[in-house]
């Protein structure tokens, strides 16, 4: 096919560094001294959430009544589908060892 042409272009060698992208990775070397001793909470002004409005929220009983509803459906869903599996699992082991004692002997 030959040269395709994507070789030493000169927007390559043109193009400019990016500009940095927060504090840590500043190009500037003058800052560096003063990371060592500090949090990264410091730097990117990050707060700890507090869970405290979760706690305080109350369902009605209607709400209540229905998630417990919902829950329970589900629960019998899933027991359900363990019930399915457990059965197939159980065909499929007997199968097998009907299969393997008739090829060879076994009772």
């Amino acid at each position: 096919m030959g040269y395709m042409g994507f070789g030493l272009q000169r927007w390559i060698t043109t193009m400019k560094p990016r500009k940095y992208f927060g504090k840590r990775n500043n190009p500037n070397i003058e800052h560096l001294e003063n990371i060592a001793g500090h949090d990264i909470l410091d730097y990117y002004h990050l707060k700890p959430k507090k869970l405290e409005k979760l706690l305080q929220k109350k369902y009605s009983i209607e709400d209540s009544e229905k998630f417990k509803n919902e829950l329970a459906s589900q629960n019998k869903k899933q027991s359900f589908y363990a019930l399915l599996v457990i059965i197939f699992a159980l065909a499929v082991m007997g199968a097998l060892l009907f299969y393997l004692s008739e090829k060879f002997n076994w009772f």
